[in-house]
């Protein structure tokens, strides 16, 4: 009976351990923190991709509230990072202008207008690309003004959403 009971205990204690490593394991592969994209670009091409501040493990509050706020995760900005590659045929100059723009600003209960009050999107480009040298691209989402008493329950639940759009200009080589 004794051995029934150390055999029962050891597999108990087992099980309790296989699954802390388990645990441990996921808990490594949590990259919410971190927003980046690589993203591939010809000459003269438009490409758009959409950003949702809900990957983002933080609770946005205003600038200077961090330290007032009630949330663990309180932050005032997130930043995302792009990588722009460059790649298209030889007839294509090996260096272009590229733009980044900001467009279709989402927050559930919000217009765009007021989004545009609460918050800030700094863009951090080049501007010149050159093949086979990624450009690293940032954008800082800030959330800059207090909403209204009104507004407070929807900015607090709900997350924020936009495209980004990159757009090359077409050049032929010389």
């Amino acid at each position: 009976m004794k051995k029934r009971n150390l055999v029962i205990g050891l597999l108990v204690m087992l099980a309790v351990i296989v699954s802390g490593f388990t645990f441990a394991f996921w808990a490594s592969l949590d990259l919410t923190e971190t927003e980046s994209t690589s993203i591939t670009i010809g000459s003269g091409r438009t490409i758009t991709t959409t950003a949702d501040l809900a990957a983002f493990d933080v609770s946005l509050v205003p600038d200077g509230q961090v330290n007032n706020s009630n949330q663990d995760n309180a932050a005032s900005s997130v930043t995302l990072t792009y990588t722009l590659n460059y790649t298209d045929t030889a007839e294509y100059a090996n260096t272009t202008t590229y733009t980044v723009d900001i467009i279709n600003k989402l927050f559930t209960g919000l217009t765009e207008t007021r989004i545009n009050e609460l918050f800030t999107f700094v863009v951090t480009a080049d501007g010149s690309i050159t093949k086979g040298s990624p450009e690293t691209i940032t954008i800082v989402v800030t959330f800059i003004a207090e909403p209204t008493e009104a507004e407070y329950a929807t900015v607090a639940n709900g997350t924020l959403s936009f495209d980004v759009v990159f757009t090359t200009v077409q050049t032929l080589n010389p």
